[in-house]
């Protein structure tokens, strides 16, 4: 019976010795072991990444390559990732990082991805934030003056930009500027009905919003006002010169069969013939 249970005892710790041998210790996610592990099974890199040889876990399958000789302990070197990150290839390898024993260089670390929106971000040469532009190219990188604000890739004065006023994106429209943040209408413009027009010369807003001319007025220095040819009678533009019931002047009449011609009231004269007047005498319709 002790022989039986003895023989158990061995089997187990044989067992548990496969058991722990089957996962090795990792440290900072290298494996305490020097096998190849390209093309193995994997749940995470540190199956992946040991003494020898750097590796990650892609798609539940190791992908590894040697490691090489680096010159000098604590050196460090910009690497080509094998798992790039976004737009980021290339991280950074430190020469014989813990736990590797040899003159190796350790696993390409990706960078750390952060904005890329201050003054430093914007000027030491790299794709801090893994968008593919660096520094100056990416449009993140608008350090913008006292008093503006970056929109659309640009820096911009919210207080005077008519496509960024007072905040990005809100345009002014309808002949509106933006003045101090906000859209408003030109100087001498008045803001009738959503559009800015100038009440000075606007037939359907003269001299305030709303207050149209009607034909043949027109809006003159904010006045409805009658052509130059005419002359305001009773609130109608007419002709003195031809007008039969404002002849020569508002209010002058001509009688009937009387027509105005030139300011004058003068006989309706048929076709062929002039219109002649003389001294105390009405004006008549000659030949010739």
């Amino acid at each position: 019976m002790a022989k039986v249970w003895w023989l158990f005892g061995i089997g187990w710790l044989a067992a548990f010795s496969m058991s722990c041998s089957a996962t090795p210790e990792c440290i900072n996610g290298i494996q305490i072991s020097e096998k190849n592990t390209h093309g193995i099974d994997c749940t995470k890199d540190c199956d992946c990444s040991t003494l020898r040889y750097e590796g990650y876990c892609v798609n539940n399958r190791c992908t590894s390559t040697a490691r090489t000789v680096a010159e000098r302990k604590g050196a460090t070197r910009v690497c080509k990732l094998l798992r790039p990150v976004d737009y980021c290839d290339l991280g950074e390898q430190t020469a014989q990082p813990e736990p590797l024993t040899g003159l190796w260089w350790g696993d390409c670390i990706a960078p750390k991805i952060t904005p890329e929106n201050t003054e430093a971000a914007c000027s030491d040469g790299k794709d801090n934030d893994c968008d593919g532009l660096i520094d100056g190219k990416d449009p993140n990188c608008n350090i913008c003056a006292n008093g503006q604000i970056s929109c659309a890739g640009g820096c911009v004065n919210p207080k005077e930009s008519n496509l960024h006023c007072g905040s990005c994106g809100n345009t002014c429209g309808n002949g509106k500027v933006c003045k101090e943040g906000n859209c408003q209408c030109p100087i001498g413009q008045a803001d009738c009905g959503g559009g800015c027009v100038d009440t000075k010369t606007s037939s359907q807003h003269c001299g305030s919003c709303g207050n149209s001319c009607a034909a043949p007025k027109s809006c003159v220095g904010g006045q409805c006002a009658c052509p130059s040819s005419q002359t305001l009678c009773g609130g109608s533009c007419v002709d003195l010169a031809s007008d039969g019931q404002n002849c020569g002047g508002c209010g002058k009449a001509c009688a009937t069969q009387q027509v105005c011609s030139k300011g004058l009231c003068a006989a309706d004269c048929p076709s062929g013939q002039t219109i002649c007047g003389g001294f105390l005498l009405d004006t008549l319709c000659v030949s010739g």
